[in-house]
């Protein structure tokens, strides 16, 4: 008896909004500004593009990844999305812990950042009016165990000022929002055009607590962010990662995700052929 393999074009086509998603932003047509990265890649027999399509994936659909590992060897949408027959063999989940070390921040970025000029050439994103905010993006906690150690050094409390010689994440920082909601982590600072709805800029940062607050300021901004707010209640408030670097590409990813499936929402024609 006979294998036959087989293309799974026919089965997506028109029928999975994978398949939106690659006819509007056609991620392939911006490959070639990583090929820098083919040696690393090519150790494992896959390329570049099943690594950024497949890291699409993984923050698209929020998995872990041996989640990844198993919709990609199962899931016909996500096989014919990174480029896979039927049959051919899939990537473990070790492919992808590799493959984002090996892009990092700076080149999700890039990508990041390919999408928002695209937007803006095509007349989407016009850039006239901006809505910026700050989300507090919380790390894995183990402050109670860090704040006993900080004790038994001899410090008088756990805080900003001796964080970094006790935490697991010796990036991030204390925060407060009001007078007692503490968290541990980053600040995501998103900057939202208001004709798009889609995001321009975003960026990860430490910051301590702000002081001397002009809360008037802050009233009159809850009146006019409220058409936002589904952007930025939309991003996730746990840092995946550990280290400012590997959170700054988790958001870079949660923006390219959001400004994907915005712009299947707004159905422009395909944005990145020639990119």
């Amino acid at each position: 008896m006979a294998f036959y393999d087989y293309d799974l074009t026919d089965q997506i086509s028109g029928q999975h909004e994978l398949w939106e998603i690659e006819r509007i932003v056609g991620f392939s047509s911006v490959m070639y500004r990583f090929k820098d990265l083919e040696t690393g890649v090519g150790r494992s027999g896959f390329g570049i593009d099943v690594g950024i399509k497949a890291l699409y994936l993984q923050f698209h659909y929020d998995l872990s990844d041996r989640e990844l590992e198993k919709r990609l060897r199962f899931d016909l949408g996500f096989r014919w999305f990174c480029g896979f027959t039927a049959f051919e063999t899939t990537p473990d989940h070790t492919f992808f812990c590799r493959f984002r070390k090996l892009m990092g921040p700076q080149r999700v970025g890039q990508l990041f950042k390919a999408i928002v000029k695209r937007s803006q050439k095509a007349g989407i994103m016009r850039s006239v009016f901006r809505f910026a905010d700050a989300t507090a993006v919380i790390t894995k906690q183990t402050t109670w165990e860090e704040r006993d150690k900080a004790m038994s050094g001899g410090e008088a409390a756990l805080n900003n000022s001796n964080i970094k010689k006790y935490s697991a994440d010796s990036d991030a920082r204390f925060g407060c929002k009001g007078k007692s909601k503490f968290w541990f982590g980053y600040k995501g600072h998103v900057s939202v055009d208001m004709g798009s709805g889609l995001i321009e800029r975003i960026a990860a940062i430490l910051k301590n607590n702000m002081k001397n607050k002009n809360k008037d300021l802050d009233r009159w901004r809850s009146g006019i962010r409220a058409p936002f707010e589904s952007v930025f209640s939309k991003f996730e408030r746990r840092a995946r990662y550990r280290t400012l670097a590997k959170v700054q590409l988790q958001l870079f990813m949660e923006a390219i995700v959001h400004n994907m499936k915005r712009l299947v929402q707004i159905n422009p024609p395909p944005l990145m052929i020639g990119a």
